[in-house]
Order: structure tokens, then sequence, then C-alpha cells
């Protein structure tokens, strides 16, 4: 949802930090996010920019758009809507601490910057936008650095989070790791 108010905002030329533009293209915009079984589907006021909000510009447009209050005000209660509806897996950097602080089970994904960087490397080569894992690595490390110190939000596992540190793992592997920690919670609930 970050990513798609991060368009917008490039959409419209509304400079990045023009905070209250920012928060009110948050405010008046429709985001839908429609799961599909290949994964989830996003629409930006009506257009599918399910590829659009991975392109190297959103990377660098999204972490500024996250530190605005404004923006975290219109967007948090959006994201609750959506348990409203029946369970979910949600993403974030601030799932487990802001959004759903009384989920079930929260993980913490970790992994080193150089294993990040290839894997961000990875997913947009598949989309065929080539840029240096190198900068990649330091746009990574900035964002970071900017989340974990911004005043609303920061980017900090929650205090009950499973953290699990995926480097050098497959996507079978961290699956695997995340089933061992749901069957364990199920164990401590008496095999709910």
């Amino acid at each position: 949802m970050y990513r798609a108010v991060a368009l917008k905002a490039l959409r419209e030329s509304i400079p990045l930090t023009d905070t209250g533009r920012i928060a009110d293209a948050a405010r008046s915009c429709r985001i839908d996010l429609i799961p599909e079984k290949n994964g989830l589907r996003v629409l930006l006021d009506g257009g599918d920019v399910t590829a659009d909000i991975r392109t190297p510009e959103v990377d660098r447009a999204v972490g500024p758009v996250c530190e605005i209050a404004g923006v975290r005000e219109a967007l948090v209660p959006r994201q609750r809507t959506f348990a409203e509806r029946g369970d979910l897996i949600t993403d974030g950097r601030d799932q487990g601490t802001v959004v759903f602080p009384d989920a079930d089970l929260k993980f913490y994904f970790t992994a080193s910057l150089e294993e990040r960087a290839k894997r961000r490397k990875r997913d947009q080569e598949a989309r065929g936008i080539s840029v240096p894992v190198e900068r990649i690595a330091q746009e990574i490390e900035a964002r970071d650095l900017r989340d974990s110190r911004r005043a609303h939000s920061p980017l900090r596992p929650a205090a009950d989070a499973v953290t699990l540190d995926t480097t050098g793992l497959t996507l079978d592997g961290q699956v695997g790791l995340i089933l061992d920690a749901v069957r364990r919670k199920q164990e401590e609930r008496g095999g709910a």
C-alpha cells in the first residue's frame, strides 16, 4: 500500500518533500489488494500497478513516503479492515508492532545485506530491470537505517515475534522455518 502511494506521488510529480500533498494523496486514493493464486494484485485508483510498484524508482521513493505521519494515519486503518474479512497473512515493516499488535503469530525476517541485495537484483532482472547489486545494497541499507529511525512506526521486531534469519535459505527452506514455528505455536496451545 505504501508503494502504491509512492507510485501515485511519482506519477503526479509530487515532490517527496511535500508531505502534505503526499498525505492528501494517501487519503484520497483507492488501493485494492486482490488475492490471486500466485500472489497479490495491487490496484491503484482502479488500475493494475502490481508490477509498477516494484521498480527502482518506487524502491527509492517508498522510504520517504513511509516516514510521513499522515500517510501512516491514512493507511493503517485500511490495513486493519482486511482482518475484518477473516484470517490473513500480511507483511510490512510495522505489521506486528503497529498494525496488528495482537496477531496470533508474528515473524521478523532478517537476512544479510548481501543476500537481500542479491534477491532484489534477481527480482528486478526477472522484470527486465538491471541495477548493479552494489547500488541495490546501498539503497536497502539506507532504507533500513531511515526506517529504524523514523518517529512513526519505526522498523523493529515485535517483542513477541519469531525472528528468522533466512540468509542462504531457499524459498522452501524459509517456508519450512515458518511451518515449524506455526506447529510449535499450535503445540503450545494444546494442538488447537
